[in-house]
C-alpha cells in the first residue's frame, strides 16, 4: 500500500519527494519520477495536522476491525483457500521495511 507507507513518511517528517516516491510499490503504473512530480508541496501545518487526524482514525478503525474478526469468524462461511491467498499484500513502512499484512 503505497499511500500509506507515504502518509506515514510524510507524518514521521520527510518531505524529499524522491524519498517519498521510493515507497512506491513496484505494480504501480505510475514511474517513481511521476509520483516524486506529485508529491512536490507545500507543507502547511494545519493541513498536516488533519492528515495526522485522518491517519489516527484510520488505524483505530483497522484495529477495530482486527478485534472484531476473530469474534465474527464462527459466524462467517469458511474462507476458500484461494480467495485467501488472494487477501495476502505487502506494504512498506515509513522506514521502507517490508510487512506483511493478512486480510481476512
Amino acid at each position: 500500500m503505497t499511500g500509506q507507507a507515504i502518509i506515514k513518511a510524510i507524518l514521521a517528517g520527510e518531505r524529499d519527494p524522491q524519498q517519498l516516491a521510493a515507497f512506491r510499490d513496484r505494480g504501480l503504473k505510475a514511474s517513481e519520477e511521476e509520483i516524486a512530480r506529485s508529491l512536490q508541496g507545500n507543507w502547511q501545518d494545519d493541513l498536516l495536522f488533519v492528515l495526522t487526524q485522518e491517519q489516527d482514525g484510520c488505524e483505530f478503525c483497522q484495529r477495530q476491525m482486527a478485534e472484531v474478526r476473530p469474534a465474527a469468524a464462527p459466524a462467517l462461511p469458511p474462507v476458500d483457500g484461494r480467495l485467501q491467498a488472494r487477501c495476502q499484500c505487502s506494504t512498506r513502512d515509513a522506514e521502507g521495511t517490508a510487512q506483511e499484512e493478512e486480510r481476512k
